[in-house]
């Protein structure tokens, strides 16, 4: 995949304990974090024995500044109330972010009046019937293993979600575009895709052809491409950069634009089959797909004008310095600043 998260790192998130007690409003929160393959204890233990490195963290409402103190605080707020969706841009290897996904799914199953729903970048669109196969009972964990084409680092940072649903009852939704045809569009261009393949294989895919970027995303594609090639620096504003090549964002849009309609889909079918509780997507990405509201959160309007979304983004950063106020308002509507020092899941 080329961008999945963002290069610019901090987050922002409060608790501790299981994730813990609450500290003190405003202040760093920590939680336990299990890393695998550890014979001692990092930084502090779980309470039950297990090995954990300690992770803090920090949460905004990024409207008013407001500290966040709780997943469950965050979720009983009126955006999420309103929304439909909960778009979670998270960075991939941040285990501390991980541990926060796993607490807000099981807070969400909480809900009164809602359907949770779990939806996963990481997991493709062709391999539903394989996962749902899982989750039902059908097929053991490891012909779920080696039918769905897994991430490299499920089994750390997105099994755990994956249990918890299914030990709730809960669906997950393979939201994202098969690798094999987000590769082909790099190759034959946007509008070239439709004519590239069969009609079955259309099926997992948004309607093609799919709406190209907005030149905000556009423009913060080229940025962020040009900082990776200088080794990751951050390039001074005024700094001119090159368009990226049409065939990178095209596939970077069909990313964006597949993992839309896979929650628009979602909420659809949850509104269509339950009348009494309101759907809720937590869907869990990379940061850059949602950072600004844009990427997903452009393309939603394209296939349902109605959907309501809330955004959340985590991001490893210092605990100690207090986020910009601008910033905040400009990247989600939550932000929660992770530990930075912990140790990366890979």
């Amino acid at each position: 995949m080329l961008i999945m998260c963002s290069t610019a790192f901090v987050l922002y998130g409060v608790q501790a304990g299981r994730l813990g007690a609450t500290v003190g409003r405003g202040k760093r929160r920590s939680m336990c974090v299990r890393r695998k393959g550890e014979d001692e204890t990092v930084g502090g233990g779980c309470g039950d024995g297990s090995t954990a490195v300690q992770g803090g963290w920090r949460a905004f409402d990024a409207k008013t500044g407001t500290p966040i103190d709780s997943m469950r605080e965050l979720l009983r707020s009126k955006s999420v109330e309103r929304a439909d969706a909960l778009l979670i841009g998270e960075t991939h290897d941040d285990p501390v972010a991980h541990r926060l996904e796993e607490e807000l799914l099981r807070e969400a199953i909480e809900l009164p009046g809602r359907k949770p729903v779990l939806s996963m970048e990481s997991l493709e669109t062709d391999v539903q019937l394989v996962l749902d196969e899982y989750l039902s009972g059908t097929i053991r964990e490891s012909d779920f293993k080696n039918g769905a084409r897994l991430p490299f680092n499920y089994d750390t940072d997105y099994k755990p979600l994956v249990e918890i649903a299914k030990e709730n009852g809960v669906s997950v939704l393979a939201a994202n575009a098969p690798r094999r045809y987000v590769s082909l569009a790099r190759r034959v261009g946007r509008e070239g895709l439709q004519a590239a393949i069969s009609t079955e294989a259309q099926r997992f895919l948004p309607p093609l052809p799919y709406a190209g970027p907005s030149t905000k995303y556009r423009e913060k594609f080229a940025r962020t491409m040009a900082a990776l090639m200088d080794g990751g620096k951050p390039l001074a504003p005024d700094m001119p950069v090159p368009d990226p090549p049409a065939g990178m964002l095209d596939s970077q849009s069909l990313w964006d634009a597949s993992m839309a309609y896979s929650i628009c889909s979602a909420v659809a079918k949850e509104k269509e089959n339950n009348l009494k509780e309101q759907p809720l997507i937590v869907h869990i990405g990379g940061g850059f797909h949602v950072e600004q509201r844009l990427g997903i959160m452009e393309h939603i309007p394209n296939y349902d004008g109605n959907v309501q979304v809330a955004t959340v983004i985590i991001k490893p950063g210092n605990l100690e310095k207090m986020p910009d106020p601008k910033g905040l308002k400009e990247a989600a509507d939550f932000l929660v600043i992770t530990d930075e020092t912990v140790p990366r899941s890979y």
